[in-house]
């Protein structure tokens, strides 16, 4: 799954994706008295100012997380005016947040809510150094572009009012497309652009959506949900007099200018400050600290420890004993390939309901909301992006979305692990859980970071094998080839001089990344820097967590209550994750 990218860090919404989460609360008995009335007054103040400048700032956000709007006609202003003044409240935030003290909050419901922002606020202050509004092309699902489907979708009409407040958000679309090109234009003056592949591939989507007909066209959402006739007439009058010339604008503007101007190379250290802005990004899609090297190392002595586990299952699969034979053996193999999209579509949905059957073992409770699988529309289709997760709501099923055009390079027992990340028991499991729980502060379903999210969901995915619910020795091979190389490609990209031959070469170690793949996966790299690292920085964490807890209380660990300490407060610093493992085992442990 992949979560949000330059249009994320200009709203300063930690990643993601696609998509967001609720924060539930700590039981009664864990809120200590110790916390006064007038500390959480205060802290509560800061918290409402923050969400009201947020929804402010990016008032869509609000619709992926259930959160309830006022009105519905505004749109996010990509001015450098309008950063400027929003930069200026979140250091305004931090300061108010800064001079209230954590510690009498340790282990309190509020002392989750005062890291989440802390982490948020720092991280999010630590990216400026990139400018990424300055080259913000991005084709991982977090464009305006290929958001608008998303804001039709969620428009809410049916009444004058809002049909008004429709049109008043709909008409300022165009100006977005317009501010973004002279921030574009400003970017190329000071020597910051993205990479001439990931520019290729929004033109691609860009061009596609503008191609589509009316009852084709995801922008008519809007007007299939409501059946005033004037209404329909103004709303198309403003697609087709507005935002497709505008779409046409900006698809010129980068065909013709932009793409001749664009850096070549996918490397971050291109662009002014790139290495600082790898290491900023990379704190804010996970919450750790760690300089690009570090990161390249924890990553190549994962990829290593795991290279040495396929090996092991290879001699007892295949009677092979050679890393590249034994991938070679799994990927070849008939029994592991789709022959049509029908079938590959139904073995996805058949995965998603066996583990979640399966999962009931490990979990003290289960999800009420329910998950679809559905094929990318066909504007998005083939364009590279990834396999994802969209969050559910009371009135809809979440949706696990794939690539249809994906048939060729989609094996069974890839299937298998991608079924299992974005449903149970991972992103689902974690997000929709979350949703069925108590609420805190509505600032805390606005913030979210990868490590978390993604790092859960590749634990996940060792979690079904230790369930014995993969059908296959492929899924086995597979899921075990992978894990980390994201760390090193990403880093290595990046930072530490790789070429792209190189990335492509360590990828296709793997097994997977054949052909179109391999460039489809270093094209993410490229366009949304640091990301990839955070599925296993997170899940190393998750699993030394465990590990420790494991240790320290023998034969009366329980995985159930190990899985509610990690999930029970929804998406947290890893750091403040540490905190509340580590005090569940103490009072485990005093308890034996």
């Amino acid at each position: 799954m992949q979560w949000s990218s330059a249009f994320t860090h200009k709203i300063s919404i930690l990643t993601f994706s696609t998509f967001l989460v609720a924060c539930s609360e700590m039981p009664a008995e864990e809120y200590s008295d110790s916390v006064t009335d007038n500390f959480n007054a205060a802290l509560m103040e800061v918290a409402d100012n923050y969400l009201r400048g947020v929804q402010s700032r990016s008032p869509t956000l609000s619709y992926y997380v259930n959160y309830p709007l006022e009105r519905h006609d505004g749109l996010i202003d990509n001015s450098p005016d309008a950063l400027v003044q929003w930069q200026a409240a979140e250091d305004d935030y931090l300061s108010a947040l800064m001079a209230l003290d954590y510690a009498p909050l340790k282990g309190t419901r509020a002392g989750v809510l005062y890291a989440q922002m802390q982490e948020k606020l720092e991280a999010d202050i630590g990216v400026r150094i990139c400018k990424q509004e300055l080259w913000d092309i991005n084709h991982m699902s977090a464009g305006m572009h290929s958001r608008l489907g998303d804001i039709a979708k969620n428009q809410p009409v049916g009444t004058p009012e809002l049909r008004d407040q429709a049109i008043a958000r709909w008409v300022k679309i165009a100006g977005y497309f317009h501010q973004e090109i002279a921030n574009l234009k400003q970017g190329l003056s000071e020597g910051y652009s993205a990479p001439k592949p990931v520019v290729a591939r929004v033109l691609a989507q860009v061009n596609g959506l503008i191609e589509l007909s009316e009852d084709q066209s995801p922008l008519y959402d809007v007007v299939r949900r409501d059946d005033d006739a004037a209404f329909h007439a103004l709303f198309k009058g403003v697609i087709e007099g507005e935002v497709v010339p505008a779409l046409r604008t900006y698809s010129k503007f980068l065909s013709k200018e932009y793409m001749p101007a664009a850096r070549t190379r996918r490397a971050l250290s291109e662009n002014p400050n790139g290495a600082a802005c790898f290491e900023a990004l990379y704190r804010q899609y996970t919450t750790i600290k760690r300089s690009a090297q570090g990161v390249h190392d924890l990553g190549r002595e994962t990829v290593d420890r795991y290279a040495a586990q396929v090996v092991e299952l290879g001699q007892e699969v295949y009677g092979l004993d050679d890393m590249a034979a034994i991938l070679k053996r799994n990927v070849d193999h008939p029994d592991n390939r789709f022959e049509t999209l029908e079938e590959m579509h139904s073995y996805y949905e058949a995965v998603v309901l066996r583990v979640e059957a399966g999962s009931v073992a490990a979990f003290e409770a289960m999800p009420k909301g329910k998950i679809e699988v559905k094929p990318y529309p066909d504007y998005l289709a083939g364009t590279g992006v990834s396999a994802r997760y969209e969050r559910g709501g009371t009135d809809r099923s979440a949706v696990f979305r794939y690539d249809p055009t994906g048939l060729s390079s989609q094996s069974k027992g890839g299937a298998e692990i991608v079924s299992v990340h974005e449903g149970y028991p991972g992103h689902h499991m974690q997000i929709a859980l979350v949703q069925d729980q108590a609420e805190l502060h509505p600032i805390q379903r606005l913030t979210r970071h990868s490590a978390f999210i993604e790092g859960w969901a590749r634990y996940a995915e060792a979690l079904t094998e230790e369930l014995g619910l993969y059908e296959t020795d492929f899924a086995k091979i597979t899921r075990r080839a992978w894990p980390a190389r994201g760390m090193v490609v990403d880093s290595g990209i990046h930072v530490l001089g790789w070429s792209e031959e190189q990335a492509l070469a360590f990828l296709r170690e793997s097994g997977r990344f054949e052909g179109e793949g391999g460039i489809r996966m270093i094209d993410r790299v490229a366009a949304i820097p640091a990301q990839l690292t955070s599925y296993d920085s997170g899940a190393i964490e998750i699993f030394a967590l465990r590990s420790e807890a494991q240790r320290a209380l023998g034969a009366k660990f329980d995985l159930k209550a190990f899985h509610t300490i990690i999930l029970k407060n929804g998406v947290v610093p890893m750091w403040l994750l540490r905190e509340q493992v580590e005090d569940w085992i103490a009072r485990s442990a005093s308890n034996l």
